[in-house]
């Protein structure tokens, strides 16, 4: 079973790689088209972009026209890209004025109906293997090109030696590219048509304005098109991760788990988060070109907020052997307003970057801050700090040519192995979100000495929870007091219904499963749920029929209704509001995010897990690990306890391969104990050995006795 999970994980990053590739390529041939000012170079340049981000073997340009005499449609081979080794086919004579209906007519019938060719050769029609295959290709994409609405040729795509199965998501990617050679056509065709008049100057202003308008907005719906793509990656990749971060979390919950399995869960859900990471970066991106970004602040206690990151980042950089520094101010606010995801996103990318460059010295973050400064805003008149986020490493710094381009999305610096571990967006989308924040991101940087990333934003001072209410959020919640809460999951996916339904089961909530609306109708006029959790995209009866029959029924028009959904567009999720939800739950679902929610719309009053619960559990967990593992010497298990005391990890492994030499026997022990230092679990690896020695004394004195 293990094996199988990781092999879907691999299967999963794979994907990913792929799609980030494809994205990246996509941006970047968009790029060329629209701002290469040479027009030749901008269609083979965009050419060899797509064709080594997709890793192709060959891409090509047919342009299609009618013989003057009988009318029939040919097709002539204009441009041509291949692989490295590959043959070219642009001077095959057979390629030029074939005739296309004649030949190919179902290419013919679906591509001048705007329809795409894709597939592997061996399963096409006979008649078209014996044209394809003496090209060695073995699977390919054709994308009609459509100039001024009508059609003007189309776009191919062959795969010479692996024969890639395109997804449909990679086909509609390949779709909006050859829009976007369309519009690079059109806007040609329209610049050859403007230099020929020259009857006069207000003929030419007019006509040049008209074909510009034409241009831009054949560029807007190209970008439309890039949109509705993105949005549709991100859905298809969002909802496996449900799967793997909700399970993740099912995990970390569960009383049976020992705490190495939890530990491994929770290695998992750090590795989901990291992929969605990705995924919401590329739809940061389209959200900025688009100028689509908002912010959304909240009431957040700013110390604990930093806490929170500092400890995270310390680990890493403890791991990596350099030292982490932290210095807050004590003139900043308890409380402050402010997007808290927002930010928490760009000190994570500058710390992030900051660990990754650095291979000695430190890392260091410094938050400074000003007494508050009354300032007029539309509201009233408010306390504003000035807060100064400083972030500064020894690593190795960023070359002034390097500079220029830090902030452009897709740029990467440093070496080829620090440059693979991410796309390239994050300084881009963080300086946007600062800039949001009215503020300016700035770096200052010396080859071989280092780097700071320095900005300053002005935030509202507020009130906040008492400390002890902040500590509640944090406790594990085992149940809810008062009567049993149904609640109906509504979703066409059963894992998606199964981690929701694993997620709230064990706090004891009853719970119904429906694959479709027109079921989840059923069961909800029958059961009379609580609350309804519904997805948005299904067959026969989607989520907004669903939820508009919900509210028009007697039984069930004041049922609370929370929509969940991989579709995290703010469009999509003010439209489900609209159509009668209560609340949207973004996909992959957030156990604390779920419950947050569930007490609000339930009025739930939780029960939490006690420190002595916490602590009979922790008992036990060790007391299982201990059971069935042979333990070392007395010796070893004191000299173990002293470098760990001493926080000597590299000197406790190597006495753990002492041990295992020595004795074998006792493999189970050190592999247990070689887990938890290489998660740094300092406090934990503690415990057990004092726990260790304890049963190591007891069994020597046993023996003694005897």
């Amino acid at each position: 079973m293990a094996d199988a999970k990781a092999g879907e994980l691999d299967c999963i990053k794979q994907k990913l790689a792929f799609a980030e590739r494809l994205l990246a390529g996509v941006a970047r041939a968009n790029d060329s088209l629209l701002n290469v000012t040479d027009y030749r170079e901008s269609i083979q340049g965009a050419m060899r972009i797509l064709g080594t981000s997709t890793q192709v073997d060959r891409v090509y340009l047919f342009r299609c026209h009618e013989a003057p005499a009988t009318q029939e449609l040919l097709a002539s081979q204009k441009w041509e890209w291949v692989a490295e080794g590959v043959k070219p086919e642009i001077d095959n004579p057979e390629l030029q004025d074939f005739p296309l209906e004649a030949l190919l007519p179902r290419w013919s019938e679906a591509l001048t109906q705007g329809q795409q060719i894709a597939g592997l050769i061996r399963d096409f029609p006979v008649s078209e293997r014996e044209i394809l295959e003496p090209q060695n290709i073995l699977s390919m994409v054709i994308a009609p090109i459509a100039v001024r609405n009508l059609f003007w040729g189309f776009m191919g795509f062959d795969d010479c030696h692996r024969g890639h199965v395109w997804s449909a998501s990679e086909i509609d990617a390949l779709k909006t590219v050859a829009n976007s050679f369309g519009g690079a056509f059109a806007r040609q065709e329209a610049e050859t048509e403007l230099k020929k008049i020259n009857d006069s100057l207000e003929v030419r202003i007019q006509q040049r304005t008209e074909e510009l308008e034409v241009s831009t907005a054949l560029a807007n719906s190209a970008n439309r098109a890039k949109s509705d793509f993105l949005a549709n990656m991100s859905h298809e990749l969002r909802t496996p991760l449900n799967g793997i971060l909700g399970y993740a979390q099912i995990l970390q919950r569960s009383e049976d788990l020992k705490s190495r399995e939890r530990s491994h869960a929770s290695v998992i859900e750090q590795c989901g988060h990291h992929l969605l990471t990705l995924i919401n970066d590329i739809l940061d991106l389209s959200k900025i070109e688009s100028q689509k970004m908002s912010l959304y602040p909240t009431e957040i206690n700013f110390d604990s907020f930093m806490q929170a990151i500092v400890e995270m980042f310390s680990i890493q950089a403890h791991k990596k052997g350099i030292v982490f520094r932290y210095s807050l101010s004590p003139l900043l606010p308890q409380g402050i307003l402010i997007d808290k995801q927002r930010l928490m996103q760009v000190l994570f990318n500058l710390m992030s970057n900051a660990i990754k460059f650095t291979d000695r010295g430190e890392v260091e973050i410094v938050v400074t801050g000003e007494p508050f400064v009354p300032i007029k805003s539309s509201k009233a008149l408010e306390k504003q700090h000035l807060i100064k986020f400083e972030v500064r490493d020894t690593g190795s710094g960023i070359s002034k040519k390097e500079l220029e381009k830090i902030f452009t999305p897709f740029e990467q610096v440093g070496n080829i192995e620090q440059r693979s571990k991410g796309t390239g967006l994050g300084l881009a989308i963080s300086q946007k979100i600062v800039e949001l924040m009215e503020g300016e991101l700035k770096v200052d940087s010396v080859m071989g000495q280092g780097s700071c990333f320095f900005f300053s934003i002005y935030c509202p001072e507020v009130k906040i929870d008492s400390q002890s209410a902040l500590d509640r959020s944090e406790q594990k919640i085992l149940a809810y007091q008062g009567e049993t809460r149904k609640i109906l999951v509504v979703d066409d996916r059963w894992e998606n219904r199964a981690v929701v339904t694993n997620m709230l089961i064990p706090l004891g909530f009853e719970m119904i499963e429906a694959e479709n609306g027109e079921q989840g109708l059923e069961q909800a006029v029958l059961n009379r749920p609580d609350l309804i959790i519904t997805d948005l995209a299904m067959p026969r009866m989607d989520g907004y029929e669903f939820i508009r029959l919900l509210r028009q029924n007697e039984a069930t028009h004041r049922t609370k209704i929370f929509v969940s959904s991989a579709s995290v567009f703010q469009s999509d999720q003010q439209k489900s509001l609209d159509a009668g939800g209560d609340c949207f739950i973004s996909k992959p679902i957030q156990l604390q995010e779920l419950l947050k929610a569930l007490q609000a719309a339930l009025k739930l009053e939780w029960v939490y897990e006690t420190n002595k619960q916490k602590k009979n559990q922790a008992e036990a967990d060790k007391s299982c690990d201990q059971s069935s593992i042979i333990l070392p010497s007395i010796d070893s298990l004191q000299s173990l306890q002293k470098l760990a005391l001493s926080g000597l990890i590299k000197a406790f492994c190597n006495e753990l391969d002492e041990i295992d030499k020595v004795s074998p026997e006792c493999r189970g022990f050190t592999q247990a104990h070689r887990a938890l230092a290489g998660n740094f679990q300092l406090k934990d690896i503690q415990e057990a050995l004092e726990l260790s020695i304890s049963q190591s004394l007891a069994e020597a004195r046993i023996t003694a006795s005897h």
